[in-house]
This record gives structure tokens, C-alpha cells and sequence, in this order.
């Protein structure tokens, strides 16, 4: 169903974006907390880790939507929509391998998600 897809290649691919992502997970060091006397230092010591945790969660993100799409392609479903079972384009795919929904439903996804965090913000708004 991947028109136009070399799949070895695309296969390849993902698995150099695992290496490089599970070897970047590995390494943690940022996350360390150490303590300080002076605030200003343990302020940007926090800002620092917050950035360094957000972008862990980011990469472990990526690696599991990766190890999704390995899957499918070793189950032959590679290049079809979980949501609606067409075809995702072989653009789509290009640009992001590790696509799982065509553009059509990541779109709606994308504004469910939206959706929900303007209404769990409302919740803790109208809770306070």
C-alpha cells in the first residue's frame, strides 16, 4: 500500500533514529539536581531541568511513535491510517516516517487534543 515507498529504506531509517534516540535517553546527566547557596543558581538549575525533562519526554515520544512504526511495517499495515484505514500519501510519509494517521485525521486529532486542554484548563480555572 506505500506507493512509491522504498520500505529498506524507510525501515533503515527509523532504526538510525532509534540508535540516535535511545542513545540520547541514555544520557541524563542534565536532569541531576545539585544544590546551591545562591537562589538565582538554583533557579536556572531548575529551568534547566525542566527544559532537559521536557525535552526527555519529547524524544521518548518520538522513539515509541518510531518502535509504532517499526511494527507496522513488520505487520505489513505500514502506510495506513489507524483511524480511517486509508492510505497515508507517500509525501506525508517522506516527511514524517513515523506517521501513523493520514493528514485528514491527525488534523482532527490534533484538535480534539486542543480541545480537551482548553477544557482541563477551564476545570482547574473554574476549580481555583
Amino acid at each position: 500500500m506505500t506507493h512509491g515507498l522504498d520500505l529498506a529504506r524507510v525501515e533503515a531509517e527509523l532504526r538510525g533514529e532509534r540508535r540516535r534516540l535511545s542513545s540520547l535517553l541514555g544520557l541524563r546527566e542534565e536532569t541531576k539536581v545539585e544544590r546551591t547557596a545562591d537562589e538565582m543558581d538554583q533557579i536556572q538549575a531548575a529551568e534547566s531541568r525542566e527544559l532537559a525533562a521536557r525535552n526527555l519526554d519529547q524524544q521518548a515520544r518520538q522513539l515509541r511513535l518510531i518502535n509504532d512504526a517499526l511494527d507496522r511495517i513488520a505487520e505489513g499495515d505500514y502506510g495506513i491510517c489507524v483511524d480511517c484505514d486509508e492510505e497515508i500519501s507517500p509525501k506525508r510519509l517522506s516527511a514524517a516516517p513515523w506517521a501513523k494517521r493520514c493528514v485528514r485525521c491527525q488534523e482532527a486529532q490534533e484538535r480534539a487534543e486542543a480541545g480537551n486542554s482548553r477544557f482541563d484548563a477551564s476545570l482547574l480555572r473554574d476549580a481555583a
